[in-house]
């Protein structure tokens, strides 16, 4: 059996889509993943003897010396896995500068035989920085089909915001719609709030991560949920897995009309404008019940197209090994 070896960091939002491909692939035992969170010396590699390995993107200093050794040394194919642009300083303090940030992808991606990227979007962004750019778009692995929700009664309309540190400038985007709303409905925020939201939010939430996130997501019970987006790069590809996520659920969902998010989910897609946002909710909030029906619209869309079935693990495996 066909060895693939990942160095992925298993909480990170970005590998999630990635191990769930990789470990039901394994279940059907058309390969058998070994995930480690460094790269391994040149010795480790060659008595491993993997037919892949594949990294997240940009590659700190030491691991681009190791991956030119592997290059250099073994018949491995060198994969890149990318579910949505890197941010940079100007979003997550300690992040590389926009532009510093860009020219890690370039020496990282220089070493690899392929990339693969989860939409046409992202796929564009990067095609001058590499020749063999694959597309797959992100997917919910099985578990998510078995989440449940239990609504109970609330005293108002319950309208939620989950992100991380790097997506907060995001929220700010729509904090003169939070304090609007704020007497009409019960905030939910799932991570970082900013210090001027916080009086305006009803329930504010630590991140979840792992095996626990699906069902902590469904407890959220919301009515609306949003993913407000920034035209940079970042927002502008940023990964469709949250709206699947929130579609499992069951969750309406309201978003800013950027790259990432454009396919066939039925979003209610929006300009950042206060008015244009203000506007969406309104028309969630004035009608419940038709909300709810285009939650479940979407959570019908997920199940159907947007789950890993045997076609969508065939193209990771082919991704994987075909040279």
């Amino acid at each position: 059996m066909p060895i693939v070896l990942s160095h992925l960091n298993d909480l990170c939002p970005a590998s999630q889509r990635l191990n769930g491909a990789l470990d039901t692939l394994a279940d059907a035992l058309l390969i058998e993943p070994v995930s480690v969170p460094d790269v391994l010396t040149l010795g480790e590699f060659a008595r491993l003897r993997p037919e892949a390995v594949i990294l997240q993107c940009p590659l700190s200093e030491a691991s681009l010396d190791d991956i030119r050794t592997i290059k250099a040394h073994t018949q491995a194919l060198r994969l890149c896995d990318m579910d949505q642009y890197p941010p940079s300083a100007e979003r997550l303090p300690g992040a590389p500068l926009a532009q510093q940030l860009r020219d890690g992808l370039e020496t990282s991606l220089a070493l690899m035989d392929k990339v693969v990227v989860s939409s046409p979007g992202l796929a564009n962004e990067l095609s001058a920085l590499h020749p063999h750019i694959e597309v797959i778009e992100t997917r919910l692995s099985e578990r998510w089909q078995r989440v449940q929700c239990h609504s109970l009664p609330h005293d108002k309309p319950r309208v939620g915001w989950v992100g991380t540190q790097a997506e907060v400038n995001d929220l700010a985007l729509i904090a003169d719609v939070i304090e609007a709303f704020a007497d009409r409905v019960e905030w939910i925020i799932m991570g970082p709030c900013p210090q001027a939201l916080r009086p305006y939010v009803h329930e504010w939430r630590s991140p979840m991560e792992g095996v626990l996130y699906p069902g902590v997501l469904a407890c959220l019970d919301l009515d609306v949920a949003l993913i407000p987006a920034d035209h940079d790069v970042f927002g502008e590809h940023r990964s469709c897995r949250l709206a699947l996520e929130f579609g499992a659920c069951g969750y309406p969902v309201i978003a800013t009309d950027v790259q990432g998010l454009r396919n066939n989910l039925p979003l209610t897609r929006v300009q950042n404008t206060t008015a244009a946002w203000t506007d969406a909710i309104d028309q969630h909030l004035n009608d419940l019940d038709e909300s709810k029906r285009l939650g479940q619209a979407l959570k019908q869309r997920v199940m159907s197209d947007w789950t890993m079935d045997e076609a969508y693990l065939q193209r990771w495996r082919q991704v994987l090994l075909d040279r």
